[in-house]
């Protein structure tokens, strides 16, 4: 019984001896890192916060540049404000003095006093000065100009033939006499290229739009142009005023909006 005991012992301890040959080892501890590697872990991240210090500091330093140029433009508004204000005022008058048919030489020199030396101003009111005096023809006045007198002259201008055919003289000098307008968007279509000049120019000024009328009688040649040369003329100068005087409204405001987008 004794020999019994022993020899399962034995066996007992050759098991757990083979056990622990067929265990994995124990994983090693994690070794622990040199001085040097962690000094320079330690510099990376003191790099890192110092790149961070130094792109604050600049946004710091722009954004106070900033604020000193909007004080210091906001203190020197002071007088240029005003007399920017006045200008406006002043280029307000003159728009309104030009849009009608009257004179408006009050108009023009209250922007001319204010100008100074200002060469765009100068420019604008050099052109604005030849009419200031008798003043333009309104769009209205263009209107009715066209639609009583130049429309007739200018059909009339196209039986102006110079044909030997006696039937073509014929006929011209009844066109001289008797002026069909077709004016209708409904009706019959233009005899000819001077009937449709005329029809487009007619339903633009209908319209309240004196460019595309203008545009429509720049084809025009011939005695049909020469009947309308002279409305031609007095249109052209309003639409020069009046584009003139917006690009100098424009202009203006762009100090005030300027200011808003600082």
């Amino acid at each position: 019984a004794a020999e019994t005991a022993l020899k399962e012992q034995a066996d007992r301890i050759a098991r757990l001896e083979a056990r622990l040959v067929a265990a994995p080892p124990a994983p090693a501890p994690a070794p622990t890192p040199a001085p040097a590697q962690q000094s320079a872990a330690s510099a990376d991240a003191i790099k890192a916060l110092q790149d961070q210090l130094a792109k604050l500091t600049a946004d710091q330093k722009t954004r106070e540049a900033r604020i000193d140029q909007l004080e210091s433009r906001i203190a020197a508004s002071g007088e240029q404000g005003r007399a920017e204000r006045a200008m406006l005022l002043a280029l307000a008058g003159l728009r309104v003095g030009v849009e009608g048919s009257g004179p408006y030489t009050a108009e023009l020199a209250a922007v001319q006093s204010l100008a100074g030396d200002r060469p765009e101003v100068k420019d604008t009111v050099a052109k604005l000065a030849e009419d200031a005096k008798t003043g333009l023809p309104s769009t209205a006045s263009l209107t009715e100009r066209f639609d009583r007198n130049v429309a007739p002259a200018i059909l009339r201008a196209r039986g102006n033939t110079k044909s030997g055919d006696w039937w073509q003289q014929i006929r011209g000098r009844l066109e001289r006499l008797v002026v069909i307008r077709r004016i209708a968007p409904g009706g019959p279509a233009p005899r000819d290229a001077t009937e449709a000049a005329v029809a487009r120019a007619d339903a633009a000024l209908r319209a309240g739009d004196l460019t595309h009328a203008v545009a429509a009688l720049d084809d025009l040649s011939g005695d049909a142009a020469l009947a309308a040369a002279p409305w031609l003329a007095q249109a052209k100068r309003r639409l020069d005023a009046e584009a003139a005087l917006a690009k100098l409204w424009r202009d203006e405001c762009n100090f005030y909006d300027l200011a808003a987008n600082t």
